[in-house]
């Protein structure tokens, strides 16, 4: 298959060892969001853009459970995605652990 148009592919270098590691703590979505903090602000606006052109072609209500998710590991990426997609995810908002 063809890459979508507009699509940006990240590329970063790698040194030394890579692979899985157990947390502490039973955050599924916790770790995505450290990841996403750490990344430069040029990488997390292609991040959402990418996901954005993903995110317009499913149903509203898949999109909006994907958003949530994307919220629970960063609220800022969450909102933005949804901001991006004209999303309400206020209800989800009021009821998300803190």
């Amino acid at each position: 298959p063809a890459e979508a148009e507009g699509y940006e592919d990240y590329r970063a270098p790698i040194s030394g060892t890579i692979g899985r590691i157990a947390i502490e703590k039973k955050n599924h979505f916790g770790q995505a969001g450290k990841i996403y903090r750490n990344y430069e602000k040029s990488v997390q606006e292609a991040l959402i853009k990418n996901i954005v052109g993903d995110l317009e072609q499913v149903k509203e209500e898949t999109a909006l459970r994907a958003v949530c998710n994307f919220y629970r590991a960063d609220e800022t990426l969450g909102q933005a995605l949804a901001d991006q997609l004209n999303l309400d995810i206020s209800s989800y908002v009021q009821h998300a652990d803190h």
